[in-house]
């Protein structure tokens, strides 16, 4: 039986929409193997993650900066750099001591932590920081923290642990980092990450916490 002209007209557009969808598979920039299975996946912001294990309470609730790119301080004008970055961005420390600011350091952008404890010797800041915004993790840091009027509300999420003279060091000398990720070898190597890859954003365990949570956290545990 001879096709009708609309039955015709039909199957063509079929095919057509088969090589169309051909065509595209072919000229995609699919990546080699090796792209698309090396890397571990990048950490999933949780809803509801204590800002790190064993924290409870009203506004604890929150990454601070997980997800984001680590910073990694020496000094007093790197500090305040990595503070003043917008987006998540985890602050950690190569070198400790004391840090002379020549006026207090605001906390404007969120989805900020900052973790003192990994400050070789401890880290004190001769003036106060000022967190005025939401989403904020402060550990382990000698220093004054002043909250604006809404940074105090629970929903702010602003975290604060050990700070003053209780934050005593936790690393009393700097640690060797081959890959400069801010996360030691010996660490790496126990965790199952990558001596030459910056891979501190990412979830090899897939806890929630980024690689670089797991090692700062665990220095307190």
């Amino acid at each position: 039986m001879k096709p009708t002209k609309r039955e015709v007209i039909g199957l063509s557009a079929v095919v057509l929409g088969f090589i169309g969808l051909i065509m595209a598979w072919i000229f995609t920039d699919h990546g080699s193997a090796d792209e698309q299975t090396k890397d571990p996946p990048i950490v999933e912001i949780a809803v509801g993650q204590p800002a790190y294990p064993g924290v409870s309470g009203f506004g604890t609730r929150t990454g601070g900066g997980r997800g984001g790119p680590v910073c990694q301080v020496t000094d007093a004008d790197s500090f305040t750099e990595c503070v003043a970055q917008d987006g998540p961005r985890i602050v950690v420390f190569e070198k400790g001591g004391t840090y002379v600011l020549d006026q207090p350091v605001e906390i404007t952008e969120p989805y900020l932590t900052i973790a003192g404890q990994t400050a070789p010797g401890g880290i004190k800041l001769t003036q106060p920081l000022k967190v005025m915004t939401h989403d904020v993790v402060i550990r382990w840091v000698d220093c004054n923290v002043y909250l604006s009027r809404y940074a105090m509300l629970p929903r702010a999420n602003v975290v604060l642990d050990r700070i003053g003279p209780s934050a005593v060091p936790v690393i009393p000398k700097p640690l060797i980092d081959s890959d400069d990720d801010g996360m030691p070898d010996d660490f790496e190597i126990w965790h199952h990450n990558d001596l030459n890859a910056d891979d501190a954003a990412y979830d090899v365990d897939k806890n929630g916490y980024a690689d670089i949570e797991d090692w700062f956290n665990q220095l307190l545990s």
